[in-house]
């Protein structure tokens, strides 16, 4: 094979992941820009836990707020229990 074509193939690769893209909006502000209704059906494709597959998860935007003040809330107590334990 032809070196020049390697090198040009390099210099092609690198050039390709150096341009930048298409602006993108920020999906926060997209997000607020728009008023949601908290009963609202959101689907999006999300990985459940104990299968590699992703999976469409349709839940309302009040649902979604719950489930996340949860996590939340598990993280702090068991950080809280861990800092304890030292």
């Amino acid at each position: 094979m032809n070196w020049r074509y390697v090198v040009g193939a390099i210099f092609l690769g690198i050039a390709a992941c150096t341009t930048p893209g298409p602006e993108m909006p920020d999906s926060s502000a997209v997000a607020a820009s728009a008023p949601v209704n908290p009963d609202t059906p959101i689907c999006k494709m999300e990985r459940v836990t104990g299968s590699i597959v992703r999976q469409k998860v349709c839940l309302s935007a009040a649902e979604r707020k719950r489930i996340e003040e949860g996590a939340h809330d598990f993280i702090d107590v068991n950080r809280r229990i861990a800092g304890e334990q030292r």
